[in-house]
């Protein structure tokens, strides 16, 4: 006799967010779009809705079955379900827009509705202009040619430098800014921004982003007030013969966000460098298995495996220094909290950089001869950070009185910083 009843589980778990959201539901009481389904709460019915409104081909393999399992409907039931809710929001009463008490019901399309999307989507969403056109068209159903949609962002640049021309920018006094391009219909937008304040000192297109266009808009914006002291930028060429050009004396820190992201990115091309040389040992052993060739065993098994080995070797020997490579980078040690010295940091980045020149590898010889050029730039930020530092101890010491407690709370703050 059964003591109980088993049922079959199902430990399929789908990729992020539709797992996430799956796990996020948290049921509720019987919905009225379900008042037959008492253990459907609304948030299982919208989800299961908005699963079935995916299009079939990017819909999962086997996801209808899943949720008939797990909301312990039929598959019929399903579709059924999520048909009659896709009714219910497609009806009038539910598109009707609603306002609060004394507006007027309904989307009123403005043409300036119209333009603050349009420029919405091309700057904040970097959207094309042909892009930009179906967004309006499924948006408001109206439509904009592609002459009108540039000649609408041409005259909204051309608004924007004239208020940014009339900026006062002079208070900034002097400052440490950042600098970066993106790009626009193919045309580079050069930015330069005050990171404390955000004030935005410029954003132009140019016809390029060589070192004399960025030395002239690094003038153009001290002509107006600001006197740059400090730069912080990626390791693009351009940019130490822009700073000549201008006749510049700004410090600058190298973005090391790029420095670690590429460093990550060679790591992992090591590492499927080495499984795919195993994959090559595997093989040979295989055809030595069937038939043994001592020509093939001496000509080519083991040059293989040495090969194996030296891409292990490469890989692991790399991991490591990288790790030390991003220690020596840091401004906060996030084991204890305490701001890093300058000199510990440039002693643990001269040991690693000497490290990673032992290793015999071409990519990662090229790596470390561009961490070499930036060397002097990488650790900029603790130069920075120490007069700023002095400053805020001395407004700590007028509330915590002893050394102790203003050491262990600037800890606290820092390790808090580093972690958040």
């Amino acid at each position: 006799m059964a003591l109980y009843e088993q049922e079959v589980e199902n430990e399929i778990c789908w990729p992020a967010p539709l797992e996430g959201m799956y796990q996020l539901l948290g049921g509720g009481a019987a919905s009225g779009v379900a008042p037959k389904l008492p253990h459907l709460g609304l948030a299982d019915v919208l989800f299961m809705t908005l699963v079935m409104s995916l299009p079939k081909s990017r819909r999962p393999w086997g996801i209808v079955t899943w949720m008939a399992w797990t909301f312990r409907l039929s598959r019929p039931s399903v579709y059924a379900l999520a048909q009659r809710v896709q009714e219910r929001l497609s009806s009038p009463e539910v598109r009707e827009i609603r306002y609060l008490p004394g507006s007027k019901p309904g989307l009123e399309v403005t043409p300036e509705r119209v333009m603050r999307t349009a420029l919405t989507a091309a700057f904040s969403g970097k959207m094309s202009l042909r892009n930009t056109q179906e967004l309006l068209a499924e948006a408001f159903d109206e439509s904009r040619s592609i002459g009108r949609l540039s000649e609408l962002l041409g005259e909204a640049g051309q608004q924007a430098g004239e208020v940014l021309n009339k900026i006062d920018t002079s208070p900034l006094g002097r400052a440490r800014c950042v600098r970066d391009e993106t790009f626009f219909q193919g045309m580079p937008v050069l930015h330069t921004i005050d990171p404390l304040s955000m004030t935005l000192l410029c954003s132009v297109v140019t016809p390029d982003r060589q070192a004399d266009t960025w030395a002239i808009t690094l003038l153009d914006v001290e002509s107006r007030g600001v006197k740059i002291v400090g730069l912080v930028e990626d390791m693009a060429r351009m940019y130490p013969a822009s700073l000549e050009a201008a006749e510049s004396e700004a410090e600058v820190q190298k973005d090391v966000w790029h420095l670690e992201s590429d460093g990550a990115q060679l790591q992992r091309d090591l590492e499927r460098a080495a499984l795919r040389s195993t994959q090559q040992v595997i093989e040979l052993e295989k055809k030595l298995l069937r038939t043994w060739d001592n020509d093939l065993f001496e000509q080519k098994y083991i040059p293989a495996l040495e090969k194996e080995t030296q891409l292990y070797d490469q890989h692991a020997a790399f991991s490591e220094w990288l790790g030390h490579l991003c220690d020596a980078l840091e401004v906060v040690d996030w084991r204890n909290g305490e701001i890093r010295d300058c000199a510990i940091n440039g002693w643990l980045l001269e040991e690693t950089l000497c490290g990673l020149e032992a290793i015999d590898h071409k990519r990662v010889q090229t790596w470390v001869r561009s961490l070499r050029r930036h060397q002097h730039q990488l650790l900029t930020f603790l130069d920075w950070l120490a007069p700023a530092l002095a400053a805020y101890a001395e407004e700590l010491a007028q509330t915590l009185t002893t050394p102790h407690a203003r050491t262990d709370f600037m800890r606290l703050v820092t390790r808090h910083w580093r972690l958040g």
